[in-house]
Protein backbone atom coordinates (compact mmCIF):
# COMPACT_ATOMS: atom_id res chain seq x y z
CA UNK A 1 0.00 0.00 0.00
CA UNK A 2 1.68 3.44 -1.23
CA UNK A 3 0.71 6.99 0.74
CA UNK A 4 0.42 9.43 -2.16
CA UNK A 5 -0.59 12.63 -0.24
CA UNK A 6 -0.73 13.89 3.07
CA UNK A 7 -2.54 16.76 3.84
CA UNK A 8 -2.09 19.25 6.69
CA UNK A 9 -4.58 21.29 6.51
CA UNK A 10 -7.89 19.43 6.66
CA UNK A 11 -10.52 19.36 9.18
CA UNK A 12 -10.43 17.93 12.71
CA UNK A 13 -11.26 14.10 11.13
CA UNK A 14 -7.67 13.47 10.01
CA UNK A 15 -9.75 11.10 7.87
CA UNK A 16 -7.79 8.20 5.89
CA UNK A 17 -8.61 7.39 2.47
CA UNK A 18 -7.81 3.87 0.77
CA UNK A 19 -8.02 4.00 -3.46
CA UNK A 20 -7.96 1.10 -5.28
CA UNK A 21 -8.08 1.23 -8.96
CA UNK A 22 -6.63 -1.22 -11.75
CA UNK A 23 -4.08 1.45 -12.78
CA UNK A 24 -2.64 1.54 -9.78
CA UNK A 25 -2.12 5.45 -9.70
CA UNK A 26 -4.67 8.50 -9.04
CA UNK A 27 -4.91 11.18 -11.13
CA UNK A 28 -4.13 14.83 -9.93
CA UNK A 29 -7.80 15.98 -10.77
CA UNK A 30 -8.62 13.34 -8.30
CA UNK A 31 -6.44 14.18 -5.50
CA UNK A 32 -7.24 17.56 -5.75
CA UNK A 33 -10.95 16.42 -4.99
CA UNK A 34 -9.90 14.25 -2.44
CA UNK A 35 -7.36 16.35 -0.65
CA UNK A 36 -10.29 18.59 1.10
CA UNK A 37 -11.55 15.83 3.10
CA UNK A 38 -9.00 13.26 3.50
CA UNK A 39 -5.71 13.96 5.38
CA UNK A 40 -3.89 10.60 4.37
CA UNK A 41 -4.79 8.91 0.46
CA UNK A 42 -3.54 5.50 0.17
CA UNK A 43 -3.44 3.13 -3.23
CA UNK A 44 -3.04 -0.57 -3.83
CA UNK A 45 -3.59 -3.11 -6.13
CA UNK A 46 -2.21 -6.08 -4.13
CA UNK A 47 -4.98 -7.86 -2.33
CA UNK A 48 -2.59 -9.13 0.15
CA UNK A 49 -1.20 -5.75 0.84
CA UNK A 50 -4.73 -4.67 1.69
CA UNK A 51 -6.07 -6.68 3.69
CA UNK A 52 -2.56 -6.74 5.34
CA UNK A 53 -2.84 -3.12 5.77
CA UNK A 54 -6.53 -3.01 7.19
CA UNK A 55 -5.83 -4.69 9.93
CA UNK A 56 -3.13 -2.15 11.08
CA UNK A 57 -4.22 1.28 9.38
CA UNK A 58 -7.27 3.27 10.79
CA UNK A 59 -8.78 3.59 6.87
CA UNK A 60 -11.64 6.17 6.96
CA UNK A 61 -13.03 5.31 3.71
CA UNK A 62 -12.67 2.85 0.97
CA UNK A 63 -12.82 3.77 -2.88
CA UNK A 64 -12.86 1.31 -5.29
CA UNK A 65 -13.28 0.87 -8.91
CA UNK A 66 -15.62 -2.49 -9.59
CA UNK A 67 -14.32 -2.69 -13.20
CA UNK A 68 -10.86 -4.46 -12.00
CA UNK A 69 -9.79 -7.29 -14.19
CA UNK A 70 -6.77 -8.56 -11.97
CA UNK A 71 -8.47 -10.32 -9.18
CA UNK A 72 -12.02 -10.49 -7.80
CA UNK A 73 -13.11 -7.69 -5.89
CA UNK A 74 -16.03 -8.65 -4.40
CA UNK A 75 -14.10 -11.21 -2.82
CA UNK A 76 -12.22 -8.81 -1.84
CA UNK A 77 -14.82 -6.79 -0.28
CA UNK A 78 -16.03 -9.58 1.59
CA UNK A 79 -12.60 -10.03 3.41
CA UNK A 80 -12.80 -6.16 4.15
CA UNK A 81 -16.34 -6.78 5.47
CA UNK A 82 -14.99 -9.94 7.73
CA UNK A 83 -12.17 -7.44 8.91
CA UNK A 84 -14.60 -4.74 9.52
CA UNK A 85 -18.11 -4.87 8.61
CA UNK A 86 -18.99 -1.27 9.58
CA UNK A 87 -16.09 0.27 7.18
CA UNK A 88 -17.92 2.73 4.65
CA UNK A 89 -17.33 1.53 1.06
CA UNK A 90 -18.37 3.78 -2.28
CA UNK A 91 -17.37 1.97 -5.65
CA UNK A 92 -17.25 3.49 -9.12
CA UNK A 93 -17.48 2.25 -12.66
CA UNK A 94 -17.77 3.34 -16.52
CA UNK A 95 -20.93 2.07 -16.86
CA UNK A 96 -24.36 0.90 -15.39
CA UNK A 97 -23.74 -2.94 -14.53
CA UNK A 98 -26.97 -4.04 -12.38
CA UNK A 99 -25.81 -7.47 -12.03
CA UNK A 100 -22.35 -5.94 -10.55
CA UNK A 101 -23.83 -3.77 -8.17
CA UNK A 102 -26.55 -5.98 -6.46
CA UNK A 103 -23.31 -7.80 -5.85
CA UNK A 104 -22.25 -4.74 -4.18
CA UNK A 105 -24.91 -3.53 -2.60
CA UNK A 106 -25.85 -6.79 -0.70
CA UNK A 107 -22.11 -7.28 0.96
CA UNK A 108 -22.40 -3.41 1.83
CA UNK A 109 -21.32 -0.65 0.44
CA UNK A 110 -22.52 2.59 0.87
CA UNK A 111 -22.70 4.25 -2.23
CA UNK A 112 -21.93 4.13 -5.99
CA UNK A 113 -20.79 6.51 -8.33
CA UNK A 114 -19.57 6.75 -12.21
CA UNK A 115 -16.74 7.63 -14.20
CA UNK A 116 -15.18 10.03 -15.04
CA UNK A 117 -14.86 11.61 -11.21
CA UNK A 118 -15.88 15.08 -11.45
CA UNK A 119 -15.80 17.56 -8.58
CA UNK A 120 -19.23 18.18 -7.76
CA UNK A 121 -20.18 14.57 -7.65
CA UNK A 122 -17.71 14.05 -5.21
CA UNK A 123 -18.53 17.13 -2.72
CA UNK A 124 -21.97 15.56 -2.46
CA UNK A 125 -21.27 12.34 -2.32
CA UNK A 126 -18.81 13.00 0.92
CA UNK A 127 -21.23 15.72 1.91
CA UNK A 128 -23.62 13.04 2.00
CA UNK A 129 -21.52 10.27 3.78
CA UNK A 130 -20.75 13.00 6.46
CA UNK A 131 -24.72 13.57 7.04
CA UNK A 132 -25.26 10.05 7.55
CA UNK A 133 -22.19 9.95 10.40
CA UNK A 134 -20.50 6.71 8.15
CA UNK A 135 -17.06 8.08 9.44
CA UNK A 136 -18.39 7.79 12.98
CA UNK A 137 -20.24 4.91 12.75
CA UNK A 138 -19.50 2.02 15.38
CA UNK A 139 -22.15 -0.50 15.99
CA UNK A 140 -25.38 1.06 14.71
CA UNK A 141 -25.08 2.68 11.19
CA UNK A 142 -28.68 2.86 9.92
CA UNK A 143 -31.38 5.46 10.63
CA UNK A 144 -34.17 3.35 10.92
CA UNK A 145 -32.87 1.45 13.98
CA UNK A 146 -32.27 5.27 15.83
CA UNK A 147 -35.91 5.57 14.27
CA UNK A 148 -37.23 2.69 16.06
CA UNK A 149 -35.68 3.35 19.38
CA UNK A 150 -37.42 6.74 19.41
CA UNK A 151 -40.61 4.96 18.32
CA UNK A 152 -40.07 2.37 21.42
CA UNK A 153 -38.52 3.83 24.31
CA UNK A 154 -39.03 7.10 26.45
CA UNK A 155 -36.38 9.39 26.06
CA UNK A 156 -35.03 13.20 27.00
CA UNK A 157 -31.77 14.41 26.08
CA UNK A 158 -30.57 17.00 28.73
CA UNK A 159 -27.61 19.84 27.49
CA UNK A 160 -24.39 20.15 30.33
CA UNK A 161 -26.40 22.23 32.49
CA UNK A 162 -29.66 20.57 33.34
CA UNK A 163 -31.40 21.52 30.86
CA UNK A 164 -33.74 19.38 28.81
CA UNK A 165 -33.17 19.68 25.05
CA UNK A 166 -35.10 17.23 23.68
CA UNK A 167 -38.41 15.10 24.57
CA UNK A 168 -40.04 12.45 22.36
CA UNK A 169 -43.85 11.75 22.52
CA UNK A 170 -43.66 8.64 24.11
CA UNK A 171 -42.19 11.14 27.43
CA UNK A 172 -45.57 13.06 26.66
CA UNK A 173 -47.98 10.65 26.70
CA UNK A 174 -46.58 9.39 29.82
CA UNK A 175 -46.42 12.76 31.95
CA UNK A 176 -48.85 14.47 30.18
CA UNK A 177 -46.58 17.49 29.25
CA UNK A 178 -46.69 19.45 25.69
CA UNK A 179 -43.30 19.70 24.30
CA UNK A 180 -43.02 23.53 24.46
CA UNK A 181 -43.89 23.05 28.35
CA UNK A 182 -40.41 21.18 28.94
CA UNK A 183 -38.31 22.33 26.56
CA UNK A 184 -35.12 24.55 28.26
CA UNK A 185 -36.69 23.84 31.28
CA UNK A 186 -34.25 22.41 34.28
CA UNK A 187 -34.72 18.84 34.52
CA UNK A 188 -34.67 18.77 38.49
CA UNK A 189 -38.71 20.60 38.02
CA UNK A 190 -39.98 17.33 37.20
CA UNK A 191 -38.20 15.27 39.94
CA UNK A 192 -40.30 14.96 43.13
CA UNK A 193 -39.37 17.33 46.37
CA UNK A 194 -37.27 14.23 48.20
CA UNK A 195 -35.12 12.94 45.07
CA UNK A 196 -31.74 12.81 45.64
CA UNK A 197 -30.83 16.13 43.73
CA UNK A 198 -27.17 15.17 44.60
CA UNK A 199 -26.81 12.57 42.26
CA UNK A 200 -28.06 14.07 39.43
CA UNK A 201 -24.99 16.30 40.45
CA UNK A 202 -23.14 13.53 40.57
CA UNK A 203 -24.18 11.89 36.87
CA UNK A 204 -22.66 15.20 35.68
CA UNK A 205 -19.56 15.87 37.61
CA UNK A 206 -18.47 12.31 36.46
CA UNK A 207 -19.85 12.17 32.80
CA UNK A 208 -16.23 12.89 31.17
CA UNK A 209 -15.69 9.63 31.66
CA UNK A 210 -16.10 8.56 28.09
CA UNK A 211 -17.44 4.95 28.80
CA UNK A 212 -19.74 6.53 32.16
CA UNK A 213 -23.05 5.10 32.17
CA UNK A 214 -25.49 6.08 35.13
CA UNK A 215 -28.41 3.15 35.93
CA UNK A 216 -31.06 3.62 38.08
CA UNK A 217 -34.69 4.22 39.63
CA UNK A 218 -35.79 7.53 39.89
CA UNK A 219 -39.06 9.24 40.65
CA UNK A 220 -40.66 12.40 38.73
CA UNK A 221 -43.58 13.90 38.93
CA UNK A 222 -46.39 14.30 36.37
CA UNK A 223 -48.24 17.06 34.55
CA UNK A 224 -51.23 16.06 37.06
CA UNK A 225 -48.78 15.90 40.21
CA UNK A 226 -49.27 11.81 39.92
CA UNK A 227 -45.86 10.22 40.97
CA UNK A 228 -43.86 8.04 38.30
CA UNK A 229 -41.12 5.52 38.96
CA UNK A 230 -38.94 5.19 35.85
CA UNK A 231 -35.46 3.20 35.44
CA UNK A 232 -33.21 5.59 33.83
CA UNK A 233 -30.09 4.93 31.53
CA UNK A 234 -27.84 7.98 31.11
CA UNK A 235 -25.24 8.26 28.74
CA UNK A 236 -23.14 11.14 27.41
CA UNK A 237 -23.18 12.34 23.50
CA UNK A 238 -20.29 13.06 21.79
CA UNK A 239 -19.90 15.09 18.99
CA UNK A 240 -17.26 14.59 16.30
CA UNK A 241 -14.41 15.98 18.32
CA UNK A 242 -15.19 13.52 20.96
CA UNK A 243 -16.48 16.39 23.20
CA UNK A 244 -19.76 15.78 25.46
CA UNK A 245 -22.52 18.19 23.94
CA UNK A 246 -25.80 16.20 26.15
CA UNK A 247 -26.76 13.91 28.17
CA UNK A 248 -29.38 11.20 26.62
CA UNK A 249 -31.62 9.80 29.45
CA UNK A 250 -33.51 6.93 28.47
CA UNK A 251 -36.71 5.55 30.88
CA UNK A 252 -38.61 2.46 31.29
CA UNK A 253 -41.67 3.26 33.11
CA UNK A 254 -42.03 0.74 36.56
CA UNK A 255 -44.47 2.89 38.17
CA UNK A 256 -47.36 -0.01 37.37
CA UNK A 257 -44.69 -2.62 39.57
CA UNK A 258 -43.41 0.07 41.90
CA UNK A 259 -47.41 0.04 43.55
CA UNK A 260 -47.57 -3.38 43.15
CA UNK A 261 -44.30 -4.62 45.12
CA UNK A 262 -46.23 -2.05 48.15
CA UNK A 263 -49.20 -3.82 47.58
CA UNK A 264 -48.26 -7.23 47.61
CA UNK A 265 -45.73 -6.59 50.49
CA UNK A 266 -48.71 -5.23 52.61
CA UNK A 267 -51.59 -7.93 52.06
CA UNK A 268 -49.59 -10.92 51.47
CA UNK A 269 -49.05 -13.17 54.76
CA UNK A 270 -47.42 -16.14 52.90
CA UNK A 271 -44.36 -17.01 51.81
CA UNK A 272 -42.92 -13.93 49.13
CA UNK A 273 -42.22 -14.36 45.58
CA UNK A 274 -41.32 -11.70 43.10
CA UNK A 275 -43.76 -11.14 41.11
CA UNK A 276 -43.30 -8.13 40.86
CA UNK A 277 -39.72 -8.71 38.99
CA UNK A 278 -41.81 -11.02 36.14
CA UNK A 279 -44.24 -8.26 35.46
CA UNK A 280 -41.73 -5.70 35.43
CA UNK A 281 -40.09 -7.65 32.67
CA UNK A 282 -43.11 -8.07 30.92
CA UNK A 283 -44.29 -4.14 31.01
CA UNK A 284 -40.45 -3.93 29.45
CA UNK A 285 -41.12 -6.41 26.25
CA UNK A 286 -42.08 -3.20 24.08
CA UNK A 287 -39.17 -0.43 25.63
CA UNK A 288 -35.79 -0.91 23.28
CA UNK A 289 -33.17 0.85 25.52
CA UNK A 290 -29.44 -0.54 24.39
CA UNK A 291 -28.41 -1.34 28.16
CA UNK A 292 -31.46 -3.74 28.89
CA UNK A 293 -32.14 -5.05 25.57
CA UNK A 294 -31.33 -8.30 23.55
CA UNK A 295 -30.46 -7.76 20.43
CA UNK A 296 -29.63 -9.02 16.89
CA UNK A 297 -29.06 -8.48 13.68
CA UNK A 298 -29.32 -11.24 10.66
CA UNK A 299 -28.55 -10.85 6.62
CA UNK A 300 -31.47 -11.88 4.19
CA UNK A 301 -30.72 -15.51 4.46
CA UNK A 302 -31.56 -15.49 8.16
CA UNK A 303 -27.67 -15.75 9.40
CA UNK A 304 -26.71 -13.76 12.46
CA UNK A 305 -24.67 -10.86 11.76
CA UNK A 306 -24.42 -8.97 15.06
CA UNK A 307 -25.45 -10.09 18.99
CA UNK A 308 -25.06 -7.67 21.79
CA UNK A 309 -23.69 -9.04 25.18
CA UNK A 310 -27.15 -9.79 26.27
CA UNK A 311 -27.69 -12.20 23.72
CA UNK A 312 -24.98 -13.77 24.54
CA UNK A 313 -25.47 -13.96 28.07
CA UNK A 314 -29.14 -15.77 27.44
CA UNK A 315 -28.49 -18.02 25.39
CA UNK A 316 -25.20 -19.39 26.54
CA UNK A 317 -23.36 -19.05 23.07
CA UNK A 318 -20.52 -16.90 22.47
CA UNK A 319 -20.15 -14.37 19.37
CA UNK A 320 -17.89 -16.79 17.56
CA UNK A 321 -20.31 -19.75 18.04
CA UNK A 322 -23.21 -17.34 16.56
CA UNK A 323 -22.11 -14.96 14.05
CA UNK A 324 -22.72 -16.68 10.39
CA UNK A 325 -25.57 -19.51 12.01
CA UNK A 326 -28.52 -19.47 10.99
CA UNK A 327 -30.89 -18.18 13.54
CA UNK A 328 -32.72 -21.74 14.26
CA UNK A 329 -29.97 -22.12 16.33
CA UNK A 330 -31.64 -21.23 19.28
CA UNK A 331 -34.99 -22.21 18.09
CA UNK A 332 -36.39 -24.87 20.82
CA UNK A 333 -38.37 -27.95 19.34
CA UNK A 334 -41.67 -26.91 21.43
CA UNK A 335 -42.07 -23.39 18.70
CA UNK A 336 -43.49 -24.75 15.64
CA UNK A 337 -42.39 -23.77 12.54
CA UNK A 338 -45.59 -22.46 11.31
CA UNK A 339 -45.00 -19.67 13.92
CA UNK A 340 -41.21 -18.81 12.53
CA UNK A 341 -43.24 -19.12 8.52
CA UNK A 342 -45.31 -16.63 9.67
CA UNK A 343 -42.42 -14.32 10.46
CA UNK A 344 -40.75 -14.61 8.12
CA UNK A 345 -43.21 -13.92 5.84
CA UNK A 346 -44.31 -10.62 7.66
CA UNK A 347 -40.60 -9.25 7.94
CA UNK A 348 -39.76 -10.18 4.04
CA UNK A 349 -43.16 -8.10 3.40
CA UNK A 350 -41.75 -5.21 5.06
CA UNK A 351 -43.64 -5.45 7.93
CA UNK A 352 -42.57 -5.85 11.89
CA UNK A 353 -43.41 -9.07 13.28
CA UNK A 354 -43.91 -8.88 17.64
CA UNK A 355 -44.35 -12.16 19.46
CA UNK A 356 -43.09 -14.10 21.98
CA UNK A 357 -40.86 -16.87 21.55
CA UNK A 358 -39.83 -20.03 23.55
CA UNK A 359 -35.37 -20.89 22.33
CA UNK A 360 -33.11 -23.23 23.82
CA UNK A 361 -29.89 -22.02 25.13
CA UNK A 362 -26.44 -23.89 24.55
CA UNK A 363 -26.82 -26.04 27.38
CA UNK A 364 -30.43 -26.89 26.09
CA UNK A 365 -32.71 -25.24 28.68
CA UNK A 366 -35.05 -23.00 27.55
CA UNK A 367 -36.03 -19.48 28.09
CA UNK A 368 -39.13 -17.14 26.74
CA UNK A 369 -38.01 -14.05 24.90
CA UNK A 370 -40.69 -11.16 23.85
CA UNK A 371 -39.76 -10.17 20.29
CA UNK A 372 -39.82 -7.08 17.77
CA UNK A 373 -38.12 -7.69 14.57
CA UNK A 374 -38.04 -5.17 12.15
CA UNK A 375 -36.83 -5.11 8.52
CA UNK A 376 -33.85 -2.17 7.86
CA UNK A 377 -34.25 -0.83 4.50
CA UNK A 378 -31.64 1.54 2.06
CA UNK A 379 -32.70 4.80 0.44
CA UNK A 380 -34.55 2.96 -2.30
CA UNK A 381 -36.70 1.25 0.35
CA UNK A 382 -35.22 -2.33 -0.44
CA UNK A 383 -34.69 -4.16 2.65
CA UNK A 384 -30.85 -4.67 3.39
CA UNK A 385 -31.22 -6.86 6.86
CA UNK A 386 -33.79 -7.68 9.97
CA UNK A 387 -32.88 -6.41 13.54
CA UNK A 388 -34.69 -8.05 16.27
CA UNK A 389 -35.40 -6.30 19.92
CA UNK A 390 -36.02 -8.83 22.85
CA UNK A 391 -36.71 -9.18 26.36
CA UNK A 392 -36.47 -12.16 28.67
CA UNK A 393 -40.04 -13.15 30.07
CA UNK A 394 -38.65 -16.16 31.11
CA UNK A 395 -39.58 -15.69 35.12
CA UNK A 396 -43.12 -14.62 33.91
CA UNK A 397 -43.20 -18.27 31.95
CA UNK A 398 -41.40 -19.48 35.23
CA UNK A 399 -44.15 -18.03 37.90
CA UNK A 400 -45.71 -21.52 38.81
CA UNK A 401 -42.79 -22.46 40.47
CA UNK A 402 -43.26 -19.27 42.57
CA UNK A 403 -47.39 -19.42 42.91
CA UNK A 404 -46.99 -23.48 44.56
CA UNK A 405 -45.47 -22.17 47.35
CA UNK A 406 -48.60 -19.37 47.76
CA UNK A 407 -52.11 -19.37 49.72
CA UNK A 408 -55.51 -19.48 47.56
CA UNK A 409 -55.58 -15.52 48.01
CA UNK A 410 -52.65 -14.70 45.54
CA UNK A 411 -54.58 -16.57 42.88
CA UNK A 412 -57.08 -13.72 43.34
CA UNK A 413 -54.59 -11.43 43.50
CA UNK A 414 -53.23 -12.09 40.45
CA UNK A 415 -56.27 -12.43 38.74
CA UNK A 416 -57.06 -8.78 40.35
CA UNK A 417 -53.87 -7.92 38.21
CA UNK A 418 -54.60 -8.89 35.12
CA UNK A 419 -58.07 -7.60 35.12
CA UNK A 420 -56.27 -4.27 36.25
CA UNK A 421 -54.17 -4.38 33.26
CA UNK A 422 -57.31 -4.23 30.96
CA UNK A 423 -59.48 -1.58 33.05
CA UNK A 424 -61.26 -4.53 34.90
CA UNK A 425 -62.32 -4.56 38.09
CA UNK A 426 -61.68 -7.04 40.98
CA UNK A 427 -64.83 -8.02 41.70
CA UNK A 428 -65.75 -9.37 37.77
CA UNK A 429 -63.10 -12.05 38.88
CA UNK A 430 -65.07 -12.56 41.98
CA UNK A 431 -68.48 -12.63 40.54
CA UNK A 432 -66.75 -14.82 37.90
CA UNK A 433 -65.51 -17.45 40.63
CA UNK A 434 -68.71 -17.82 42.54
CA UNK A 435 -70.98 -18.05 39.14
CA UNK A 436 -68.10 -21.08 37.97
CA UNK A 437 -68.72 -22.23 41.59
CA UNK A 438 -72.63 -22.40 41.73
CA UNK A 439 -72.99 -23.64 38.13
CA UNK A 440 -70.73 -26.45 38.52
CA UNK A 441 -72.83 -27.88 41.68
CA UNK A 442 -75.71 -27.14 39.80
CA UNK A 443 -74.30 -29.33 36.73
CA UNK A 444 -73.56 -32.18 39.22
CA UNK A 445 -69.80 -31.52 40.23
CA UNK A 446 -68.61 -32.59 43.86
CA UNK A 447 -68.47 -30.28 46.26
CA UNK A 448 -64.41 -30.63 46.11
CA UNK A 449 -64.48 -30.42 42.05
CA UNK A 450 -66.73 -27.00 42.40
CA UNK A 451 -64.27 -25.07 45.50
CA UNK A 452 -61.53 -25.91 42.56
CA UNK A 453 -63.07 -24.10 39.77
CA UNK A 454 -64.19 -21.19 42.12
CA UNK A 455 -60.10 -21.22 43.08
CA UNK A 456 -59.15 -21.46 39.82
CA UNK A 457 -61.25 -19.17 37.62
CA UNK A 458 -59.67 -16.00 38.49
CA UNK A 459 -56.74 -17.16 36.81
CA UNK A 460 -58.86 -17.46 33.57
CA UNK A 461 -57.30 -14.09 31.90
CA UNK A 462 -53.50 -14.43 33.49
CA UNK A 463 -51.97 -14.79 30.48
CA UNK A 464 -53.05 -10.96 29.62
CA UNK A 465 -50.01 -10.06 31.45
CA UNK A 466 -48.03 -10.80 27.96
CA UNK A 467 -50.83 -8.51 25.95
CA UNK A 468 -48.71 -5.08 24.65
CA UNK A 469 -50.99 -2.28 26.85
CA UNK A 470 -51.79 -1.04 22.78
CA UNK A 471 -53.59 -3.93 21.80
CA UNK A 472 -55.17 -4.44 25.45
CA UNK A 473 -56.27 -1.40 26.28
CA UNK A 474 -57.14 -0.46 23.12
CA UNK A 475 -60.43 1.24 23.38
CA UNK A 476 -61.51 0.68 19.34
CA UNK A 477 -62.02 -2.46 17.77
CA UNK A 478 -58.79 -4.84 17.00
CA UNK A 479 -57.65 -5.26 13.58
CA UNK A 480 -57.28 -8.45 12.35
CA UNK A 481 -53.22 -8.70 13.37
CA UNK A 482 -53.77 -7.61 17.40
CA UNK A 483 -56.78 -9.75 17.57
CA UNK A 484 -54.71 -12.62 16.79
CA UNK A 485 -51.64 -11.24 19.36
CA UNK A 486 -54.99 -10.83 21.93
CA UNK A 487 -55.95 -14.47 21.58
CA UNK A 488 -52.14 -15.60 22.51
CA UNK A 489 -53.36 -14.71 25.96
CA UNK A 490 -55.19 -17.99 26.45
CA UNK A 491 -51.71 -20.31 25.74
CA UNK A 492 -49.67 -17.45 27.18
CA UNK A 493 -51.92 -18.79 30.62
CA UNK A 494 -51.91 -21.89 30.24
CA UNK A 495 -47.90 -22.39 29.39
CA UNK A 496 -47.74 -20.07 32.83
CA UNK A 497 -49.81 -22.68 34.91
CA UNK A 498 -49.61 -26.23 32.96
CA UNK A 499 -46.39 -27.83 34.56
CA UNK A 500 -47.57 -26.86 38.69
CA UNK A 501 -48.20 -30.14 40.09
CA UNK A 502 -50.81 -28.11 42.61
CA UNK A 503 -54.75 -29.47 41.93
CA UNK A 504 -55.77 -26.19 41.81
CA UNK A 505 -53.50 -24.54 39.21
CA UNK A 506 -53.85 -27.73 36.98
CA UNK A 507 -57.75 -26.79 36.88
CA UNK A 508 -56.35 -22.86 36.17
CA UNK A 509 -54.13 -23.83 33.11
CA UNK A 510 -57.44 -25.76 31.74
CA UNK A 511 -59.86 -22.91 32.08
CA UNK A 512 -57.28 -20.41 30.95
CA UNK A 513 -56.50 -22.26 27.80
CA UNK A 514 -60.17 -23.24 27.04
CA UNK A 515 -62.40 -20.67 28.15
CA UNK A 516 -62.70 -18.85 24.95
CA UNK A 517 -63.45 -22.18 22.99
CA UNK A 518 -66.99 -22.62 21.49
CA UNK A 519 -69.67 -25.54 21.51
CA UNK A 520 -69.50 -25.45 17.80
CA UNK A 521 -65.95 -25.51 17.51
CA UNK A 522 -65.33 -21.59 16.00
CA UNK A 523 -63.83 -20.18 19.09
CA UNK A 524 -60.21 -20.29 20.00
CA UNK A 525 -56.88 -21.40 20.63
CA UNK A 526 -57.83 -25.18 19.82
CA UNK A 527 -61.28 -24.66 17.92
CA UNK A 528 -62.22 -27.78 19.76
CA UNK A 529 -66.11 -28.52 19.90
CA UNK A 530 -69.00 -30.37 22.08
CA UNK A 531 -67.43 -32.14 25.05
CA UNK A 532 -64.19 -32.11 23.71
CA UNK A 533 -63.81 -29.05 25.39
CA UNK A 534 -63.38 -29.59 29.38
CA UNK A 535 -66.65 -29.08 31.22
CA UNK A 536 -64.22 -26.38 33.59
CA UNK A 537 -63.58 -24.62 30.12
CA UNK A 538 -67.14 -24.97 29.00
CA UNK A 539 -68.41 -23.54 32.72
CA UNK A 540 -66.31 -20.78 33.00
CA UNK A 541 -67.14 -19.57 29.62
CA UNK A 542 -70.52 -18.94 30.68
CA UNK A 543 -69.30 -17.58 34.01
CA UNK A 544 -67.10 -15.31 32.18
CA UNK A 545 -69.43 -13.88 28.96
CA UNK A 546 -72.58 -13.33 31.52
CA UNK A 547 -70.42 -11.25 33.78
CA UNK A 548 -69.22 -9.13 31.00
CA UNK A 549 -71.89 -8.15 28.85
CA UNK A 550 -73.52 -7.15 31.97
CA UNK A 551 -70.71 -5.14 33.18
CA UNK A 552 -69.81 -1.58 32.27
CA UNK A 553 -66.25 -1.59 30.00
CA UNK A 554 -64.14 1.01 29.05
CA UNK A 555 -65.15 0.02 25.11
CA UNK A 556 -69.10 -0.65 25.96
CA UNK A 557 -72.17 -0.17 28.38
CA UNK A 558 -73.78 -2.52 30.20
CA UNK A 559 -76.59 -4.73 28.37
CA UNK A 560 -80.08 -4.73 30.17
CA UNK A 561 -81.21 -8.09 31.43
CA UNK A 562 -83.68 -9.18 28.69
CA UNK A 563 -81.00 -8.84 25.68
CA UNK A 564 -78.26 -11.15 28.10
CA UNK A 565 -81.08 -13.59 28.28
CA UNK A 566 -81.93 -13.84 24.54
CA UNK A 567 -78.18 -13.76 23.78
CA UNK A 568 -77.76 -17.02 25.71
CA UNK A 569 -80.76 -18.94 24.39
CA UNK A 570 -79.24 -17.62 20.95
CA UNK A 571 -75.53 -19.51 21.96
CA UNK A 572 -76.91 -22.44 22.82
CA UNK A 573 -75.30 -25.28 20.76
CA UNK A 574 -72.88 -22.43 19.48
CA UNK A 575 -71.38 -20.73 21.60
CA UNK A 576 -71.75 -22.73 24.36
CA UNK A 577 -72.97 -25.92 25.87
CA UNK A 578 -77.11 -26.17 25.32
CA UNK A 579 -77.34 -28.35 29.05
CA UNK A 580 -75.42 -25.52 30.70
CA UNK A 581 -77.47 -22.73 29.33
CA UNK A 582 -80.59 -24.43 30.10
CA UNK A 583 -79.41 -25.07 33.84
CA UNK A 584 -78.00 -21.46 34.24
CA UNK A 585 -81.00 -19.87 32.90
CA UNK A 586 -83.75 -22.11 35.05
CA UNK A 587 -81.45 -20.65 38.57
CA UNK A 588 -80.66 -17.08 36.84
CA UNK A 589 -81.78 -15.84 40.25
CA UNK A 590 -79.03 -17.42 41.86
CA UNK A 591 -76.88 -15.80 39.49
CA UNK A 592 -78.59 -12.43 39.77
CA UNK A 593 -78.47 -12.55 43.56
CA UNK A 594 -74.29 -12.57 43.64
CA UNK A 595 -74.08 -9.84 40.66
CA UNK A 596 -75.30 -8.03 43.17
CA UNK A 597 -73.83 -8.83 45.88
CA UNK A 598 -70.44 -8.11 44.14
CA UNK A 599 -71.06 -4.47 42.11
CA UNK A 600 -68.48 -2.63 40.78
Amino acid sequence: MTKIINNNFLNSQELNLLYIDERNIISIQSIEIFKKYFKNIFFSLNENNIINELQKKQIDLIFVNIDLKTFNIFKLLKKIKKINKDIPIVIYSSDNQTKQLIKAIQLGINDYIKRPLKKDAIDKLINKLDKEKVFLKKEYPLKEFEKMILKSSIVTKIDLHGNIKYINENFCNLTGFKKEELINKLYSTILCKKENIKSLKSIYKNVDNSRFIWKGKIKITNKFGKKLYLFTTITPIYNKNREITNILAAHIDITFEENQKEHFKNQLISKTFDLNYALRLNNQYEMAINESNILSKTDLDGKITYVNDKFCEISGYTRKELIGKPHSIIRHHDTSMEIFNQLWKTIKSGKTWKGIIKNKRKDGTSYWISTTLMPIKDKNNNIKEFIGIKHDLTELFNLHNEIEETQREMLYKMGEVSERRSKETGNHVKRVAQYSKDLALLYGLDEKEANLIFAASPMHDIGKVGIPDEILKKPDKLDSEEFEIMKSHADIGYRILKNSKRPILQVASIIAREHHEKYDGTGYPRALSGEDIHVYGRITAIADVFDALGSNRYYKQAWEDERIFDFFKSQSGKHFDPKLVDIFMENIDTFLKTRDEFQD
